[in-house]
């Protein structure tokens, strides 16, 4: 390797650690918190809502929330009645089965 290629590797190398270490600054100046204003710890009251618009707003949320589970609830009844329907006919087919067994020839 020649010296220029040298100098030019050092010089690289140089430039990534001064990079390295500016980057490790900045990180540990952004993980410590500063603390710039004093905050009171009783929190403002908060502001009166009227029964009617709260009333409203409850109504709109519980629609917005029935619209997003329904899907999957009525999804989860149908398995469930599927599952309920064969299990009844498996039982029902067994006890049959079970009751007719002593006539059987």
């Amino acid at each position: 390797m020649s010296d220029e290629a040298r100098r030019e590797r050092n010089a690289l190398i140089r430039r990534v650690d001064e990079l390295a270490q500016r980057h490790q600054q900045v990180q540990v100046q952004e993980e410590v918190p500063l603390l710039t204003e004093i905050v009171d710890p009783v929190p403002a009251p908060a502001p009166a809502i009227p029964a009617q618009e709260l009333e409203e707003t409850a109504a709109r949320l519980e629609k917005m929330v029935l619209e997003q589970i329904m899907p999957e609830l009525d999804r989860a009844i149908e398995a469930v009645h599927a599952d309920l329907k064969t299990e009844i006919a498996i039982s029902v087919r067994r006890a049959v089965r079970e009751a007719l067994a002593p006539l059987a020839r």
